[in-house]
């Protein structure tokens, strides 16, 4: 049984975390970002998560973490993709830290960012184009054996484990479960969860991101050699 860390335990833990690496090399039309946003209540992390659109025409109705893909001139993650789904602006909320990235389904490298929402008037101001509904859950939910499930399939070829958090009538799977693991065990300092994370033969999060790299320096000489 894991021992529970206070919110502000689990914060300062958030705080000193520091990723090992970034992937900056990756060109901005292959990346994105999400915002993990975190609210204390009765001294325990909840998760801001939003319900997609029924008229998005990628993921619609899914639920998902506030992001969307950068943009040279974004000034952060805050300010941009959480504003404009939930109205979550830079002074609501205390950045935290960054995590190393995670690949999407549609092949994009995309960086978790935590924020600590500050703001205590804070409510969410959905943007009814991009977000339907919003709803929290406890970070501690995806630590727990008691409300995770997971299946086998193949992607890209290659087995690969799903996970499912169920809490309440949410189901948080999929690329948004992955990231509130890897949040959950930094911010309560653990380094394995009582389920296995991966299966078999499968790929490292680095080694499928190797293999995203290998595809676009090979789409990049396909194209040098067409311009000649």
């Amino acid at each position: 049984m894991v021992k529970l860390n206070s919110a502000e335990e689990c914060l300062n833990n958030l705080r000193n975390h520091k990723p090992k690496n970034d992937y900056l090399d990756v060109p901005y039309e292959k990346r994105a970002a999400v915002l993990v946003p975190l609210i204390i209540n009765d001294n325990e992390l909840e998760i801001l998560f939003t319900i997609r659109s029924a008229d998005l025409s990628s993921h619609a109705g899914e639920v998902a973490l506030p992001g969307g893909k950068f943009d040279k001139n974004d000034e952060n993650i805050i300010a941009t993709a959480a504003e404009e789904e939930v109205g979550i602006k830079s002074n609501d909320a205390e950045y935290l830290t960054y995590f190393e990235p995670f690949l999407s389904r549609h092949k994009l490298l995309v960086t978790p960012v935590a924020a600590l929402i500050t703001n205590s008037f804070y409510k969410p101001v959905l943007n009814p184009s991009e977000v339907s509904e919003c709803f929290t859950i406890p970070l501690r939910v995806f630590i727990s054996k008691e409300h995770h499930l997971s299946f086998d399939s193949l992607w890209n070829n290659q087995s690969y484990r799903h996970h499912h958090f169920i809490w309440d009538d949410w189901d948080v799977s999929g690329f948004s479960a992955n990231i509130c693991v890897e949040v959950a065990k930094i911010a309560f300092n653990i380094q394995n969860v009582d389920w296995e994370e991966i299966i078999e033969g499968q790929p490292s999060r680095e080694e499928y991101i190797k293999l995203m790299l290998d595809d676009i320096i090979k789409q990049n000489i396909k194209q040098n050699k067409s311009k000649l």
